[in-house]
């Protein structure tokens, strides 16, 4: 009886442990269930703010919100959103701008040809006394030489000055030909296009295409020199006296007319044969053996007192210094 009453209050015993086990566990198991609850809650409100504020942000960077926030126990919510991408293809295009040119007539373009002549000779003959190729002048300037003030007012024309240096068997072909200058644009002058020794001292292309030599003359006195490099008549002098402090203008051809003009080419041309003549002669005869030579240097200059040589008195003054624009009105 002993045996079994011990026995009994044994498993007693045990049982009530094991239900205070098992209550324990038990309630144990109810605070991790409040507790993952709790948190699943919390984990839930955060997600719901996460997902406002993800939403609020897509509406403001127009991207796609998000479809699902996951949140585990505390751990930092993570979003999960669907950037879209977008191609963006950028055209460049140049707008065609069609625009009518002006197109000028010959005439038109000869008109403004005159015109400018016609202003760039009022400037010339407005200029006091310069000497040619000098840095100082015969009175206080503060241009320093004729060329300086010629090449002054041919830039106030709005000019371009272009640089070249031609042969001058090329500028005469230009001034006769001026479809041979393509290389010379038009409203442009070159200044010595043969150099310093070498007329004329300016050419100058027009709008029109044509082209105009320019020769500066100065001299003491009231008539200019002209030596060996003679009178062009299709050169346009500008003359500056010393005396007279003033300056004037004129073709070459209102000092030599085309007869005068052959007269002396042929008596160049024969005295020319007869140097060639002379000189086998003087070489036959050297018997020094210094290779003596002739040569006969023309030298073109005017004769006859002041009525026929003073440029300033001359009673073609005033017509000369329009010639300039007859001559381009051709």
């Amino acid at each position: 009886m002993m045996n079994t009453s011990c026995k009994s209050g044994k498993a007693e015993r045990s049982k009530q442990l094991a239900d205070k086990r098992a209550e324990k566990a038990t309630k144990l198991a109810q605070q991790a269930y409040k507790k993952e609850e709790k948190a699943k809650q919390l984990a839930d409100k955060r997600a719901e703010k996460a997902t406002k504020l993800a939403q609020q942000k897509a509406k403001k960077e127009k991207v796609k919100t998000p479809d699902k926030i996951n949140i585990h126990n505390n751990e930092t919510p993570t979003i999960t959103t669907t950037t879209p991408t977008i191609t963006t293809t950028t055209i460049t295009t140049t707008p065609t701008i069609t625009t009518t040119p002006t197109i000028h007539t010959p005439n038109e373009l000869k008109y403004q040809t005159i015109k400018m002549i016609t202003d760039i000779n009022d400037k010339f003959t407005q200029m006091p006394y310069y000497r040619n190729y000098e840095a100082r002048t015969g009175f206080v300037h503060n241009i320093t030489s004729q060329e300086d003030a010629v090449k002054d007012i041919l830039l106030s024309e709005k000019l371009t000055q272009f640089e070249t240096k031609q042969p001058q068997k090329v500028i005469y072909e230009w001034l006769n030909n001026p479809e041979l200058s393509s290389i010379m644009p038009v409203n442009s002058f070159i200044p010595q296009p043969c150099g310093q020794q070498q007329s004329p001292d300016f050419i100058v292309k027009f709008i029109d295409g044509r082209i105009l030599a320019i020769e500066c003359k100065s001299s003491s006195s009231t008539i200019p020199l002209y030596n060996s490099g003679g009178i062009k008549q299709n050169y346009f002098y500008v003359f500056s006296s010393k005396d007279q402090n003033k300056t004037v203008t004129y073709m070459g051809s209102d000092i030599i007319n085309d007869i005068q003009q052959k007269l002396i080419d042929d008596h160049i041309k024969d005295a020319r044969e007869r140097d060639e003549i002379l000189n086998k002669k003087l070489k036959e005869y050297d018997t020094n053996n210094r290779g003596v030579c002739y040569y006969t240097r023309p030298m073109i200059g005017q004769s006859g007192g002041h009525i026929y040589t003073n440029y300033f008195t001359h009673k073609n003054k005033e017509i000369n210094g329009k010639s300039i624009i007859n001559f381009m009105s051709k």
